[in-house]
């Protein structure tokens, strides 16, 4: 595309994300997230951009916020924000917040691991036709919720064990 195409272009989707288009809000963070089309790479202008297309319900960006703040690249690192913008998207149906969604929550990556809510997840992407949720839908084995049920009723009595042991008291 000549120069001049690409800043009238440019020139548009400013105009556009201006007057709150969220599609142009998107496509320009997008742009900042990457330094294209001569517009500078900014993850901040990127972040703001996105905030402001995500407020009116575009689920691509809430989604791309959310990996922004869980990264923290080139933005203040921020896991419950992160948490809040996945999960926005992902109870709106977004698949690919659907299955980030279930990953994080077995793998305990910015939540407490829970193999139930991670599966729970990725059925939701996987009914989409997502594979991959398909395939991490299968490995969530109930073995795994077995293991991690066992674990989670044993937490109470270990860590009495265990303060009982620093501080010299009895177990009860």
């Amino acid at each position: 595309m000549p120069d001049s195409m690409a800043k009238a272009n440019v020139t548009q989707l400013f105009l556009l994300a201006s007057s709150g288009d969220p599609q142009a809000q998107y496509d320009l963070a997008l742009k900042h997230t990457k330094g294209e089309d001569g517009i500078p790479l900014d993850f901040e202008a990127a972040a703001n951009f996105l905030q402001r297309a995500a407020r009116a319900g575009h689920l691509d960006a809430s989604f791309v916020l959310g990996a922004l703040f869980q990264k923290g690249k080139d933005v203040r690192q921020d896991v419950e924000k992160a948490m809040d913008c996945c999960r926005l998207a992902a109870e709106r149906g977004h698949i690919a917040a659907q299955f980030n969604l279930g990953y994080c929550y077995e793998t305990g990556d910015g939540v407490d691991s829970d193999l139930d809510e991670a599966a729970t997840w990725h059925k939701l992407a996987a009914d989409q036709g997502d594979a991959d949720a398909k395939t991490a839908l299968d490995e969530v084995t109930p073995a795994k919720l077995e293991a991690q049920q066992r674990a989670t009723a044993l937490y109470p009595s270990m860590r009495a064990k265990l303060i009982a042991a620093k501080t010299g008291r009895k177990v009860a």
